[in-house]
């Protein structure tokens, strides 16, 4: 296996260094705080029958939903989105 070889000038190498400085300094100011939720897995979402992608649309809806003061509001929005979609399957043909 060969090595590939890059050659950059020095106004290159200064451009990337000036770089390296500047995200070594946004990194510095970022504050994170994770949890590993371990209470139920993938085995759950696999038996409710939905992809992972409408698993985490629902919990991003039912969240907006629990923490809004206007609640009956994101309901709204909420079945409204499920009811252009069921017409726009039946309008298409479209399953899915």
């Amino acid at each position: 296996m060969t090595k590939l070889l890059l050659i950059c000038t020095v106004q290159c190498q200064e451009v990337i260094e000036r770089s390296l400085v500047q995200a070594q300094q946004l990194m510095s100011d970022v504050d994170l705080h994770l949890l590993m939720y371990d209470s139920y897995g993938k085995g759950f979402i696999k038996c409710c029958n939905i992809s992972p992608d409408a698993y985490i649309q629902i919990a991003l809806q039912l969240a907006y939903y629990r923490v809004t003061t206007v609640s009956h509001l994101c309901a709204f929005v909420v079945l409204h989105s499920i009811v252009d979609r069921h017409w726009w399957q039946c309008k298409s043909g479209v399953s899915g």
